[in-house]
């Protein structure tokens, strides 16, 4: 919560001064999200613990511990534990303030029921645009098609008296870029 003041007085003098609590602009809360996504922490719930996947390889090493397959024992994450230090623990224990993932997004690159994605294959992109709509983005690195066609359209309508509305037909030329 931000803290927010108001000066009342003569002229500004601020004889005296109203603070209230207010919410944070919603832009700085979606930029520090943006910057929690972006930095988030995949993680897996060993002996329950939730451990960085990352950590898993160096804690092996470190320790020596592996359990079948390879992977850790996570009971010397215990904190009665002496086998690791809390200094190891804080290397490998995620923090407070971490947002946590256990799997990774799926690819919605491509076609996949499972997971309700279309994917991008025909998909309309943008050749111009630097943003989320362009080809270069959008087509996942696949890249796309240009097709140009005739486009015809009703133009320069006029209403005549009573009940009747005249159009021109007018042809342009298009051009729509597709995925591969």
């Amino acid at each position: 919560m931000d803290v927010q003041c108001k000066c009342h007085g003569v002229s500004g003098s601020c004889e005296m001064r109203t603070c209230w609590r207010s919410l944070p602009r919603f832009r700085d809360v979606g930029t520090h999200l943006q910057e929690l996504f972006h930095s988030a922490v995949q993680v897996e719930y060993i002996n329950k613990h939730l451990v960085r996947k990352s950590a898993l390889a160096q804690f092996t090493e470190l320790t020596g511990e592996a359990g079948a397959g390879g992977e850790m024992n996570a009971d010397a994450l215990d904190p009665g534990a002496a086998v690791i230090s809390k200094n190891m623990a804080a290397r490998f224990l995620p923090n407070e303030n971490d947002l946590l993932y256990f799997s990774p997004s799926p690819n919605f690159c491509h076609h996949n029921p499972n997971h309700g994605s279309l994917g991008t294959y025909g998909r309309q992109c943008s050749e111009t645009s630097h943003g989320m709509d362009s080809c270069e983005y959008l087509c996942c690195g696949r890249g796309h098609r240009r097709q140009t066609f005739m486009h015809e359209e009703k133009c320069e309508c006029k209403f005549y008296w009573c009940c009747e509305v005249r159009c021109e037909t007018c042809r342009s030329t298009k051009v729509v870029s597709t995925c591969n």
